[in-house]
């Protein structure tokens, strides 16, 4: 980090989460019930490795023995710290530290937008702080730009089912955003069942778990289709050029090369 803000002359600015998919922690070997006190271990670890020469740190799931850091933050005293999460109590500590806040209603509408605001309200009070005056925070907000509407038909019928495909045990899926959002554990929501008895397709319906399936493989072949017509157009753009195109064209270009006049050198 040291690193990255010199070279960029004092403009780097942070942004960490917990995370909450399943296949993250599990590429780690970690539990995602843990994750919110792996996140405020790091969280402790983070302002002093920014602003101390000599770090050290002993918690219950991370301990870094006295260590020196060479390559020094430009910005004083270290970068700005930007908290992403639905976590009333890690924004909360985000608040009362000074860091900013990285929040999004996901692709919910204006009414969740709302109930999101008052929601920051409330952290912003419960740590004595007003929202507007002493905390800085971003919103994320999924879009799609075009001037096509057909095109952004044709975007919307894909990335539902693409936005499956990602995850594909969607209960897990589920709950961990369930442990981002609230900080608990497993078992301890009212929705655990929902989200267990829910289809593959995560869309609430009988038969929605088919017919995204569905969508996605005609979204696959549609680019595989693209992909194709490309590779075509391209050899037909190159067809009879020196390095691509025909076979032979090589061995043309090879020959038209030796036949051509070369320069001569010059007198000394």
């Amino acid at each position: 980090m040291g690193f990255v803000d010199t070279v960029s002359d004092g403009r780097l600015e942070l942004g960490i989460g917990s995370g909450y998919q399943q296949f993250e922690f599990e590429r780690f070997g970690v539990k995602i019930e843990d994750s919110g006190a792996i996140y405020n271990e790091f969280l402790d670890i983070l302002p002093k490795g920014l602003t101390q020469k000599i770090v050290a740190y002993d918690g219950e799931h991370l301990k870094l023995p006295p260590s020196s850091i060479a390559v020094r933050c430009l910005q004083d005293p270290m970068p700005p710290l930007w908290i992403t999460s639905g976590n009333p109590v890690t924004l909360g500590r985000g608040v009362r530290e000074g860091h900013n806040l990285f929040v999004t209603a996901l692709l919910k509408g204006d009414d969740a937008i709302g109930e999101l605001r008052q929601r920051l309200d409330k952290v912003a009070g419960d740590n004595g702080k007003d929202l507007d005056r002493d905390v800085k925070f971003g919103f994320l907000r999924c879009a799609y730009a075009s001037d096509s509407k057909a095109e952004i038909d044709a975007y919307l019928d894909c990335a539902l089912p693409a936005s499956h495909l990602r995850e594909p045990e969607v209960p897990s899926f589920a709950v961990g955003r369930r442990l981002h959002d609230q900080g608990g554990a497993l078992g301890d929501g009212p929705d655990d069942g929902a989200a267990a008895a829910e289809p593959a397709g995560g869309l609430g319906q009988r038969g929605s778990s088919t017919r995204c399936w569905r969508r996605s493989a005609s979204c696959v072949r549609s680019t595989s289709r693209c992909r194709r017509s490309w590779a075509t157009s391209i050899r037909r753009r190159c067809s009879g050029r020196s390095s691509f195109g025909a076979r032979g064209s090589s061995r043309r270009s090879r020959r038209n090369w030796a036949a051509t006049p070369k320069p001569r050198a010059l007198p000394a």
